[in-house]
């Protein structure tokens, strides 16, 4: 059984995943106990498994039912894809255009967002980036406040977060 899975990292190309969550697709018996292994002959085992900082590597697992165990170990490919860097931007100033309105050219910073990459910045009003804004080079708002930006690449499809404040 070889299981092959990319992740996206951090800007250093590591990611902490949980090992668990796979132990279903190395062995889908009820019962079954999976030991997580950094060498192929079943040396080294993971000492923690739900929170493995790794890169790119290859790791091996071992199935045991309580009586047996298996000879063969499964191979996990772990590919590490490193995320697009995001810088901060300087805030961004606008003026008053209308009672209590205001409207600020989001991507006019996207340069200095994405080091000057070209790589794709998206924009949301939330933190979590669910709520897309729909016009980031008219955006209008009546309060100082913090809009997100994500750098995105495109052939990984890895993200990189960063905050601007936006001003009157």
């Amino acid at each position: 059984m070889d299981i092959v899975e990319p992740f996206c990292g951090n800007t250093s190309g590591e990611v902490t995943i949980n090992l668990t969550d796979f132990d279903s697709q190395v062995d889908g018996t009820p019962g079954s106990t999976v030991t997580w292994y950094s060498h192929p002959a079943g040396n080294n085992p993971i000492a923690n498994p739900t929170m493995f900082t790794t890169g790119s590597t290859v790791l091996y697992a071992e199935v045991s039912d309580g009586n047996c165990t298996s000879i063969v170990l499964a191979t996990f490919t772990i590919t590490v894809n490193a995320a697009p860097q995001a810088f901060p931007a300087d805030p961004l100033t606008a003026c008053i255009i209308f009672p209590f309105d205001a409207s600020v050219n989001l991507t006019s910073v996207e340069g200095e967002i994405n080091g000057e990459t070209g790589l794709p910045v998206n924009w949301y009003v939330d933190q979590a980036a669910t709520i897309p804004i729909t016009n980031p080079g008219d955006f209008n708002f009546s309060i100082p406040t913090s809009v997100w930006a994500t750098v995105t690449d495109p052939v990984t499809g890895c993200e990189t977060p960063t905050t601007v404040e936006v001003m009157l």
